[in-house]
């Protein structure tokens, strides 16, 4: 990692502690920035899913249907998409089912 990957990611982390909201992924809090509300159409099936932002070094293993906690609901990955820029958009639904379609 160079220099400038270093003050980037210092950067990313700076801001995420700032903007972002407390998520349990895999007993560890983590900071996810909420980028839409609930109810979000995911394969053609309308759904309460929300969408997060994550600095991807939080959620390196992340694989479908892995579970987050947010506010005391639990919440499956059921759509996950690196943004090449050093964060991934999780959408996440409370329906263990929505991704499985």
């Amino acid at each position: 990692m160079t220099g400038a990957d270093t003050i980037f990611n210092d950067a990313l982390a700076d801001i995420f502690a700032t903007i972002g909201s407390d998520v349990i992924y895999n007993d560890i809090t983590i900071k996810g920035d909420k980028k839409s509300e609930p109810w979000k159409i995911v394969n053609g099936i309308e759904t309460a899913a929300i969408v997060y932002e994550f600095i991807d070094a939080d959620i390196a293993s992340i694989k479908h249907n892995d579970t987050m906690t947010i506010g005391g609901t639990t919440y499956y990955a059921i759509l996950i998409l690196p943004q090449g820029s050093g964060t991934t958009l999780v959408t996440l639904s409370a329906d263990p089912e929505a991704g499985n379609v």
